[in-house]
């Protein structure tokens, strides 16, 4: 998780669109299967937990604290 919001936080301070595909390609190239592919959705926003609500997910961190 640590390496994929890395990820979004060099794409976010990155300019340049050649710039941001070489962080893309380098991260999906050294990721092992299915991180990648879990990043992939997450970044095209093909992501979905359909059990993930808030109440459920406010109820988990309450329950952590």
């Amino acid at each position: 998780m640590k390496p994929f919001a890395d990820l979004l936080e060099r794409l976010l301070y990155t300019t340049g669109r050649n710039a941001k595909i070489a962080l893309l390609a380098d991260y999906f190239a050294h990721r092992p299967d299915p991180e990648r592919g879990y990043a992939l959705a997450a970044i095209a926003g093909a992501l979905d937990f359909p059990g993930a609500k808030p109440a459920v997910l406010r109820d988990l961190a309450a329950a952590r604290t």
